[in-house]
């Protein structure tokens, strides 16, 4: 209990940096380029270092249970980077240390994850309060730079998200102590082993892995250039997007324990259904709605909390311990391939027409992604090696 609760506070405090550079980046590269489809390109950048690497340390993370190691690979580099943000002003240079720390960065979806569902039946409270913690510390970055962007320097809000990832690698490397029954994976059957061909091979894992990929096409071609959307297209303040940021960190983190509850004793798919439909509703609406206040307060929809982590849990509900860093693994690299092309496609629909286009074709991407998970997505309850046997 101890170590899971250190968990929880280092990933809300490392993720003050995150909400900085995920809510102020693409408007800063903005700035600096005033390119829409520069702005919208680098969120797919840390999406793409973690397709290849995401599933890697999902395997290092089975093999050797080394999850305090390698949760400091994932947060460490959340400093170098917020350091480094504040001196450089070359988005060259900007990209390309986005895409090295990113590739240590992707380490801690697979490794967290599983550690906090490990030995745990109700693996959907487990995630709920992972992303919770996250969600409550974007929140603390979103403001901090809503408010230093509009009336000081990003500069400072980059340098207090790096301060951030320091505290939280402190609480780490001085706090967690290693569980080796938990932390290692389940080892007890030997004979189960598997694959990481297998786990992608698995269609009870492929299924909402696809479903997944899909939804972040969808959210991310929009979501990508909603700071510009609000601030340059709406006329909406930085503050304005700032705060918008802030309260969608907060609603989420309100909003998705609670789910991870629900789901547990409802199912999953439910959960799904309602996040998808409830997207399509939101898009739909932007394409008539042209008040900023308005757009950002609707846009604080908890909606990508809701379905990624719900499609996470669905993993761990087929996946034993000892293989659960490989399916998550999996499952974030296929999440991460819509993160890249969904923001690419958005910056190019944009930019060659309008930002109006993105939200059609969006909305059409997401009503895919509705028909494939009623169609194709099955649930269990039970984490069962045996059924990687049974595809």
């Amino acid at each position: 209990m101890r170590n899971t609760t250190l968990v929880y506070s280092s990933l809300g405090v490392t993720s003050v940096a995150t909400g900085v550079i995920l809510s102020f980046l693409p408007l800063f590269i903005f700035d600096i380029s005033k390119s829409e489809f520069l702005a919208a390109s680098v969120t797919s950048i840390p999406a793409l270092s973690a397709i290849v690497a995401s599933p890697i340390w999902g395997v290092l993370r089975d093999k050797t249970g080394k999850n305090k190691a390698l949760m400091l690979v994932s947060i460490v580099p959340y400093a170098a980077l917020s350091f480094f943000l504040i001196f450089t002003r070359d988005v060259v240079q900007i990209l390309i240390a986005l895409s090295a720390s990113a590739l240590l960065i992707s380490a801690s979806t697979p490794v967290f994850s599983s550690f906090v569902t490990a030995g745990s039946e109700k693996r959907g409270t487990s995630l709920g309060l992972l992303a919770a913690s996250g969600a409550i510390g974007g929140a603390i970055g979103g403001f901090v730079g809503g408010i230093t962007y509009q009336w000081y320097d990003i500069r400072l809000a980059f340098l207090l998200g790096g301060v951030s990832a320091v505290i939280a690698a402190l609480i780490i490397g001085f706090g967690l102590k290693q569980d080796s029954s938990a932390m290692a994976g389940d080892q007890s059957s030997p004979n189960h082993r598997v694959s990481t061909l297998k786990v992608l091979r698995n269609r009870r894992i492929l299924s909402p892995c696809i479903s997944c990929f899909t939804y972040m096409i969808g959210a991310t071609a929009f979501s990508s250039l909603a700071s510009i959307y609000v601030v340059n297209t709406l006329g909406g303040s930085k503050l304005l997007w700032g705060i918008s940021s802030t309260l969608a960190y907060l609603v989420g983190a309100a909003t998705i324990a609670p789910t991870g509850i629900i789901s547990d004793k409802i199912g999953r798919k439910p959960i799904i259904r309602i996040g998808l439909i409830s997207s399509v509703a939101l898009f739909t609406s932007f394409l008539f709605l042209k008040d900023p206040l308005v757009v950002s307060l609707l846009y604080i929809a908890p909606l990508a909390y809701i379905v990624c982590t719900t499609i996470t849990t669905i993993i761990t509900d087929v996946t034993a311990e000892g293989e659960r860093g490989k399916g998550i693994g999996v499952q974030n690299s296929w999440l991460n391939a819509g993160g890249v092309i969904g923001p690419l496609l958005g910056g190019a629909v944009a930019q060659a027409i309008s930002i109006q286009i993105v939200l059609a074709s969006a909305i059409a991407i997401l009503l895919f992604s509705i028909a494939w998970s009623e169609l194709e997505i099955t649930e269990t309850k039970i984490a069962d090696p045996e059924l990687f046997h049974k595809q």
